[in-house]
């Protein structure tokens, strides 16, 4: 987890705290797929539930949320179940939405393109939607924005 953080945290990092899930929710997939890319897809579905069940309990004690904020926000408004576990599902989500090659090559776009610099929500969405040619907008305002979970597949 910290060893990426060199790349998305450092090289790239948030430009907010509204925008903190692109440090931790991207860190928290990536530690599943390098998971499941060492260990087999059944280490990377075990991390992907984990990941459901911290958002669930989270959520059965009425502290469910967005992963991110169109507005700023402070470092101890932070719901860090949502960033870390429902920022890692929005990643997982987005990634099947999208298929593998399509998915990798819009985060290699989206971390090049960002190197060195602070990024909010909308430059990861405009990354993807170049690379997929596909609007976005929906899954954003559900998964990213929006407070509810939905169906997680594999």
């Amino acid at each position: 987890h910290e060893l990426a953080h060199e790349w998305w945290g450092n090289s790239i990092t948030c430009k907010t705290f509204a925008h903190f899930w692109l440090n931790e929710g991207l860190v928290q997939f990536l530690v599943s797929a390098y998971k499941g890319h060492k260990f087999g897809p059944e280490a990377y579905k075990k991390e992907i539930e984990l990941a459901i069940n911290r958002v669930k309990k989270a959520q059965d004690n009425g502290k469910g949320g967005p992963v991110a904020y169109k507005y700023n926000i402070s470092e101890k408004d932070i719901n860090h179940t949502m960033v870390y576990n429902k920022g890692a599902l929005a990643f997982h989500k987005l990634k099947h939405k999208l298929g593998e090659r399509v998915f990798w090559q819009a985060l290699k776009h989206y971390s090049l393109t960002h190197k060195g610099g602070s990024v909010i929500t909308q430059d990861l969405k405009t990354a993807f939607e170049h690379i997929s040619n596909q609007d976005l907008t929906e899954f954003f305002e559900q998964w990213v924005y929006g407070e509810k979970v939905h169906k997680v597949v594999f």
